[in-house]
C-alpha cells in the first residue's frame, strides 16, 4: 500500500483511534508527559513535537514534551528509569544516547532490561560538508587532505557521543587519518564556523544540511544515506564514493519505563502509529529530511539494542572518548 491511498488509510486509522481511545481514557485528563533529553530546536526536540497534537487527540490526554538536556541525552534517560512504571512519563529516545552509554559508567541503565519500548518514530541521515573555501572538492578530496596534513585539521560537532562527532570518527577510523575533535555547546556557532572556514570540516543533520548547501553557504561531499537524498540529487552517498560501511542512520523512538503495563504499551504504540500516518505529522518530518518509521515495540526494541552493539563495538575499534 502506497501513495495516496496509505494516506487514506491513515486519516481513517487516526479518526477511528481518536473516538476509540478517546472514549476509553476513563475521565483521566492528567498529561503524558514526554521527556527530551536535549534543548528545545534541537532535532529530537522538533521531532517530538510534531506529534504532540495527534497523539493528544489519539489519547485523549494532554501531551507534554518536557526538555531535560544534559550529558548527551542520558540524564532523561536515567531520570526515566527511576520513575514510575505507569506509562505517564515517556522518553523521546534518541539513537545518539544508546549508542554511547558505554561511555558514562556512572549512568546505570540496562537497556535491555530498564526501558520498554513503545515505537521508533523516524529515521534521520547526515551529511558531511565543507566551507565553499575548502579545497575539498569530494570525500576523497578530503580525506588526502588529511593525510596531507595528519592530526592538523578539525571537525566540529555539537558535543561529545553525537552523531556528528561519532560519524566523523567513523570516516576517520575506515580511512586511517586524524582531526582535532571541536565539540560546541552552541550548534549554531559550530555551523558559522564550518561555513566562516575556521573548522574544516562537520558531519551535519540533513534537517541543518539541506538549507545551508541549498543557499551555496556550505558544500556536501556525501550523505549517510543508503541512497541518495531527494532534497540533494547531486550529492553522492558514502557508498557511492567508496564506504558502504558509511550508511549510518540515526533515529528517534518512543519509550517507557520496564514495567509498564503492556496494555498501556499496546495503546501507545498504536496512537504512534496512527499519528505517523497523518499528513500533518509527515508533512513536519519531511520539513526535517526525516522519515516516518512506526512498527512494534518488539521491532524497536531490537534496533535499540543491536544499533547500541554495533557502536559500542564502533567506540572501542576507533577509541572515542569523552575527553
Amino acid at each position: 500500500m502506497k501513495g495516496p491511498l496509505r494516506l487514506v488509510v491513515g486519516v481513517l486509522v487516526y479518526l477511528c483511534l481518536a473516538c476509540g481511545l478517546g472514549r476509553a481514557a476513563d475521565n483521566q485528563v492528567s498529561p503524558v508527559r514526554i521527556a527530551v533529553g536535549f534543548g528545545a530546536g534541537s532535532p529530537p526536540d522538533i521531532e517530538t513535537r510534531t506529534l504532540t497534537a495527534p497523539l493528544q487527540t489519539l489519547l485523549g490526554r494532554p501531551v507534554v514534551v518536557e526538555n531535560r538536556p544534559g550529558a548527551s541525552g542520558t540524564i532523561a534517560l536515567q531520570d526515566l528509569v527511576n520513575q514510575n512504571a505507569d506509562g505517564s512519563l515517556l522518553l523521546a529516545l534518541p539513537a545518539p544516547t544508546a549508542w554511547i552509554l558505554s561511555l558514562y559508567p556512572t549512568v546505570h541503565v540496562d537497556l535491555a532490561k530498564d526501558i520498554a519500548p513503545i515505537g521508533q518514530i523516524n529515521w534521520d541521515y547526515n551529511v558531511l560538508v565543507v566551507g565553499n573555501a575548502s579545497p575539498a572538492k569530494s570525500v576523497a578530496g578530503l580525506i588526502a587532505a588529511l593525510k596531507a596534513r595528519p592530526g592538523k585539521m578539525n571537525f566540529a560537532s555539537a558535543g561529545y557521543g553525537t552523531p556528528a562527532h561519532l560519524v566523523a570518527e567513523l570516516l576517520m577510523d575506515k580511512t586511517q587519518t586524524a582531526a582535532i575533535h571541536v565539540p560546541y555547546s552552541q550548534f549554531g556557532q559550530a555551523v558559522q564556523d564550518v561555513i566562516a572556514g575556521r573548522v574544516d570540516f562537520m558531519v551535519m543533520g540533513a534537517a541543518v544540511a539541506v538549507p545551508q548547501v541549498q543557499s551555496g553557504k556550505l558544500r556536501a561531499l556525501a550523505v549517510t544515506s543508503p541512497k541518495r537524498l531527494p532534497a540533494l540529487p547531486d550529492v553522492p552517498t558514502f557508498a557511492e564514493e567508496g564506504f558502504p560501511n558509511m550508511s549510518v542512520g540515526s533515529w528517534v523512538g518512543l519509550v517507557a519505563k520496564a514495567g509498564t503495563p503492556a496494555a498501556t504499551i499496546g495503546k501507545l504504540n498504536h496512537a504512534l502509529n496512527a499519528a505517523l500516518l497523518t499528513p500533518e505529522v509527515r508533512k513536519g518530518l519531511a520539513t526535517l529530511q526525516s522519515e516516518p518509521v512506526g512498527g512494534t515495540p518488539e521491532e524497536f526494541g531490537k534496533k535499540i539494542l543491536d544499533d547500541a552493539e554495533s557502536w559500542k563495538r564502533i567506540i572501542k575499534e576507533a577509541r572515542i572518548t569523552l575527553e
